[in-house]
């Protein structure tokens, strides 16, 4: 067939866009509903390897009208290595691979309005939050989505919290219950987390 217009490659991206499809780029499956969405008239075969070869190298250009964050997650997930533990993130967090932002303050806003600091290295929490519709996530994807980035990002200025919540959060999470944290004073003062949120008695 002929070579791919401009045109045609935006539609590509835009519709991996739309979708949130980042994840699925290396695989076969969204390459055969873009060619059955006839998104455009081309084979699924053709539809990945023209990606593969020359969209993904060519996203910063300013047709695809993409933001830097946008360009970095086409290529994370172009350029990584897929592991069986990629497979299990993908199935508990409900196949939504990313969390927005405000996703995750929702979730950070929980467990402070609730003061459930104690209670967020357990399992019932998250089960909580789940079936609450805190946010439309798995409770085993919530609770990972946590440990490995959240905790790392409540010092960010999005989640609108203060030095002693975010040493609550921290010393959960490393199982520490009381920690020295400076005051305004200069002078140091312990908090205990178990005055904030005793812990389940059932959690892992």
């Amino acid at each position: 067939m002929s070579l791919y217009s401009q045109d045609e490659e935006k539609k590509i991206v835009d519709y991996i866009v739309a979708n949130n499809d980042f994840y699925r780029i290396k695989g076969d499956k969204l390459w055969q509903e873009m060619a059955e969405a006839q998104v455009v008239n081309r084979s699924w075969h053709s539809l990945k390897q023209h990606f593969r070869k020359r969209i993904v190298h060519e996203l910063h250009y300013p047709r695809y009208e993409l933001d830097q964050k946008t360009v970095e997650l086409f290529r994370e997930h172009f350029y990584r290595i897929p592991t069986k533990g990629d497979t299990v993130r993908r199935e508990t967090a409900g196949n939504l691979p990313f969390y927005s932002e405000a996703e995750e303050k929702k979730i950070v806003d929980y467990i402070v309005e609730h003061h459930y600091f104690g209670r967020i290295k357990g399992d019932k929490l998250w089960k909580e939050i789940a079936e609450a519709k805190v946010v439309d996530r798995s409770w085993q994807g919530l609770k990972q989505h946590f440990r490995k980035k959240i905790i790392n990002e409540l010092h960010k200025p999005r989640y609108g919290l203060d030095e002693k919540t975010i040493q609550l959060f921290r010393n959960a999470c490393h199982g520490t219950t009381k920690t020295p944290v400076a005051t305004t004073t200069g002078r140091s003062e312990e908090f205990d987390i178990a005055q904030y949120s005793p812990p389940d008695s059932d959690d892992d």
